[in-house]
């Protein structure tokens, strides 16, 4: 009786666990595309929303906060993508986004 009642919560638990899709998930390579659309003028769209937070949620504070660092920690995810068609995007990426404490707004 025991074992069916634990089976029946652990059978319950994990359907009730929340499914990501692998689209939602963000990727350093779908960052790098979304993040250089953001540089050459345009804008991602909600495909871009969880890459570019992704992106800005990298942050190093030692105790405040290190824009440096940061952009090391953010330089060293972008390259960890290794679409090579895309490596000359990068730096501007960098450039332009790695030491920023916040996502900028890009809207009309």
């Amino acid at each position: 009786m025991v074992k069916r009642k634990i089976c029946t919560l652990l059978v319950a638990t994990v359907l009730a666990m929340p499914i990501v899709p692998p689209a939602a998930q963000a990727t350093p390579c779908g960052s790098v595309l979304c993040l250089g659309g953001l540089v050459t003028g345009g804008l991602g769209g909600p495909a871009c929303v969880a890459q570019t937070a992704d992106f800005f949620a990298i942050q190093v504070w030692d105790p405040y906060f290190d824009p440096i660092a940061t952009s090391s920690a953010r330089e060293a995810f972008l390259y960890s993508c290794p679409d090579v068609e895309n490596d000359a995007i990068k730096p501007a990426i960098i450039a332009a986004f790695g030491s920023a404490l916040d996502v900028p707004f890009f809207g009309p």
